[in-house]
């Protein structure tokens, strides 16, 4: 069991070294301070932080109780956070501010210290343990606000000298800040906890909203991936069955990441569903949506989009433009930039769009993305850009994971933009 460290008995030395056994008293008592500090200084921890004080105090200066009550936030209370060698009462025990009894509830009430030099001499006191003769009260105070207050009890009488009270006062500032800065951060670690449950439930809505299975088309092979580069994305893609078997496919990218642009994103995917489903071609669901989204989307924000409409009957592809990057075309063993009537992004003024065609012929492959791949920058700033993403659309083997994965290797799993590609192979 750990003992107290020896207290100078000061009074009693004799006058030639009184001032020596009072200057070493002050340089025991400044090395306990800064002991105690460098210990409040280690953790963010509350309980772990208060713990380590109390039993240092405790220890270090003889005393046979130490406690700290904090004040509650939601009312006049004294809550007991932190005990050492009072068997009354144990941590959460509750006490009044403005309480006739009590020096703790009177240090707290007037903000001021209080000390009993002798207990037996003073009413408010209430006694927990019998050896006590000595007790300290100090209020723990930040800008005005009351925190808490400290309590320090000696099984002597007058065990507190004014130098020590004061030691003791700059020990419970230090012990004020840090309680204040360790509830900043855990309510900071709360909100940050709140807010990746948040997110990941938003994450599990997205993914839900993406498709749960690809089409089967005769002739066509349809492939798409994602990589939000947070936890949710911006970007969406979708197949939608149309009248008379044909198929959209649509590949779109919110302006902004994260949950504002995911957010959008679903209610952008509600309206682009609600329209395809009974339009007739690409372009009649951009201008369609369009409508819909410049009177609804926020200043400011806007959503490229392109759609494409596939009948198998004919193996003719036709799509409309707004604002999306153009699509790459890879046939006949060259790679091309897919020629697009293209017009603004959703949701900035009104727009008329048009439609083109494309025959798609087995052995065509086109190749749907987000700028999130060709802006990818890996560590020199150099981006992934048309080129890679064609070659790698040249080799037949290649499917829209591999695309992702290539990119991820590029950027060494640094995204600063979500990425998504849409692969359309004709066979």
């Amino acid at each position: 069991m750990a003992t107290s460290s020896p207290r100078l008995n000061i009074q009693t030395a004799p006058p030639p070294f009184r001032v020596f056994a009072e200057t070493q008293q002050r340089i025991l008592d400044l090395q306990r301070l800064q002991k105690a500090v460098q210990q409040i200084n280690s953790t963010l921890d509350l309980e772990v932080l208060l713990d380590q004080v109390i039993n240092g105090v405790a220890q270090d200066f003889g005393c046979t109780e130490a406690s700290i009550h904090l004040k509650d936030p939601h009312s006049d209370d004294l809550i007991l956070e932190s005990v050492r060698g009072c068997s009354l009462h144990g941590k959460g025990h509750r006490i009044r501010i403005g309480s006739p009894r009590g020096l703790i509830t009177l240090a707290a009430a007037e903000r001021r210290v209080v000390y009993a030099r002798d207990v037996r001499q003073e009413p408010r006191y209430i006694p927990c343990e019998q050896n006590v003769l000595s007790e300290l009260e100090i209020p723990l105070v930040v800008e005005d606000q009351l925190i808490g207050v400290f309590s320090a009890a000696h099984p002597e009488v007058d065990a507190f000298p004014p130098k020590r009270i004061e030691l003791l006062q700059a020990l419970a500032d230090h012990i004020a800040v840090a309680v204040v800065n360790a509830r900043r951060y855990s309510d900071a670690r709360r909100q940050n906890e709140r807010l990746v449950l948040e997110q990941e439930e938003a994450r599990k809505v997205q993914v839900a909203l993406l498709p749960k299975q690809t089409p089967l088309i005769p002739g066509l092979r349809i492939e798409a991936a994602s990589s939000p580069a947070r936890v949710v994305s911006g970007d969406w893609y979708d197949y939608i069955p149309m009248a008379d078997g044909k198929w959209g496919f649509v590949l779109a990218d919110v302006s902004g990441k994260g949950l504002p642009a995911a957010l959008l994103m679903t209610s952008v995917r509600s309206v682009v569903r609600t329209v395809a489903f009974r339009a007739q071609s690409a372009h009649e669901v951009l201008n369609d949506v369009n409508c819909f989204l410049v009177n609804d989307l926020p200043d400011a924000r806007y959503v490229t989009m392109l759609f494409a409409v596939y009948d198998p009957a004919t193996h003719t592809l036709s799509y409309a433009n707004a604002g999306h990057p153009r699509p790459l075309l890879a046939r006949d063993g060259a790679v091309t930039m897919l020629e697009t009537c293209s017009g603004p992004p959703l949701g900035l003024f009104p727009a008329t769009y048009e439609s083109c065609e494309l025959q798609l012929r087995p052995g065509t492959r086109l190749l749907l993305y987000s700028d999130g791949i060709t802006e990818a920058e890996n560590a020199s700033g150099e981006e992934f850009g048309l080129g890679r993403a064609g070659d790698l659309l040249l080799h037949p083997t290649t499917d829209a994971d591999t695309l992702l994965c290539e990119v991820d290797s590029f950027t060494r799993g640094i995204a600063t933009d979500d990425a998504t590609v849409l692969l359309l192979s004709a066979h």
